[in-house]
């Protein structure tokens, strides 16, 4: 509740910020002459807005980061995403069902489960915080070279050094952040699933149904125990079950090309100065 709180307050500020900052440098515009002004076809809306939801999403993703990380580390119960072997809920042997589904579950079941976790010890809160972390400077770093995009093409300077460095500066963020805050996340999910669902010992009693108690192997009372295991507590169990996917590394390398294509634009503007 608390990171809710942060997130909603800081992006309402942000979003105060930003616009804010747009109304200043519109009237920072006013003070220009008029012949030294970009001609009003030169301003697609397009632009304009992207610009300013690009700026609004970096300053966003930043304070939901940072809540998230700040709910993470501090808060009793912690929001995580846990690996388990292949495990379907059946229903308890001593039951019998009169009226229910008409289909029949033959085989599968979840492999993860989104859980509210209490008792999570340092290591996996501090690695579940690395990857809010690496996700919100993954997404502010993109948001920001979109926006300095748009910024240049406004100023109708669109191969400006800038414009390259924020490319360049966003594909690496995206790589690295991008296969960093999921190794953070996948390896938090399996300890916290080792801590939440591993156990080594247990015992089970005598269970009693309509005044008939069932024994330890027989299952005196018309129940057999046979129908289910039992070496297992009905319980779904960890499982480490890693699952990188490699994406920003595609669309890092895309990024740079792009970079490429902006460097290559840029020096052949420079030569082309003043020749025509």
């Amino acid at each position: 509740m608390l990171a809710w709180n942060i997130i909603v307050l800081g992006s309402v500020v942000v979003l105060l910020g930003v616009a804010v900052g747009y109304w200043l440098l519109r009237r920072r515009g006013d003070d220009i002459p008029l012949d030294e002004r970009m001609p009003a076809t030169a301003r697609p809306a397009v632009l304009v807005l992207t610009r300013f939801g690009a700026t609004a999403a970096a300053g966003i993703a930043a304070v939901t980061a940072l809540a998230l990380v700040l709910q993470t580390l501090t808060a009793q119960a912690v929001s995580v995403t846990i690996p388990v072997q292949t495990f379907w809920p059946g229903v308890y042997p001593w039951v019998q069902i009169q009226q229910g589904p008409t289909a029949t579950v033959t085989g599968g079941g979840f492999s993860s489960a989104t859980v509210d976790i209490e008792g999570l010890d340092a290591g996996t809160r501090v690695l579940l915080a690395g990857g809010h972390l690496l996700q919100g400077a993954t997404v502010a770093v993109l948001a920001a070279a979109v926006a300095v995009l748009c910024h240049r093409l406004l100023a109708n300077e669109p191969f400006r050094p800038i414009v390259a460095r924020s490319f360049i500066v966003g594909a690496v963020a995206l790589m690295v952040g991008g296969i960093g805050w999921q190794i953070c996340f996948e390896t938090a999910g399996y300890q916290a699933a080792e801590q939440a669902l591993l156990i080594t010992a247990w015992s089970s009693e005598q269970i009693s149904v309509a005044g008939s108690t069932l024994g330890p192997d027989t299952g005196i009372g018309g129940v057999p125990f046979g129908t289910f295991d039992p070496l297992t507590t009905g319980l779904p169990q960890p499982t480490m079950d890693a699952s990188i996917e490699f994406w920003p590394i595609f669309l890092g390398l895309a990024l740079l090309a792009v970079a490429a294509a902006f460097r290559q634009s840029e020096r052949m503007q420079r030569d082309t100065v003043g020749l025509v």
